[in-house]
């Protein structure tokens, strides 16, 4: 399957959650509410991790063989912003 096909696939799944991240924002070394949802995610997915630093996650994806490592980094936490926006998932 190519990467546009899988994109399609998991649009509306990406998108919901998004949302619901964006209705439940918390703020930095509080996020145990988002941190909970994304280890739920990532188990459901049979991706091994790790909570760390109190509310951080590592996720570990290994490859068929040796070769370059990748690492991806993410921020989960919420600015503390009014949203203006009119959307339900504000």
């Amino acid at each position: 399957m190519s990467v546009k096909e899988l994109a399609g696939k998991y649009k509306d799944y990406a998108i919901g959650l998004r949302r619901e991240f964006h209705m439940n924002p918390e703020i930095g070394m509080e996020e145990f509410r988002t941190q909970k949802r994304v280890m739920e995610e990532l188990r459901a997915m049979g991706i091994e991790y790790e909570a760390i630093a109190g509310t951080g996650i590592v996720g570990y994806i290994n490859g068929n063989g040796y070769g370059k490592t990748v690492a991806l980094r993410a921020d989960m936490d919420a600015l503390e912003v009014q949203e203006e926006n009119d959307v339900d998932y504000k």
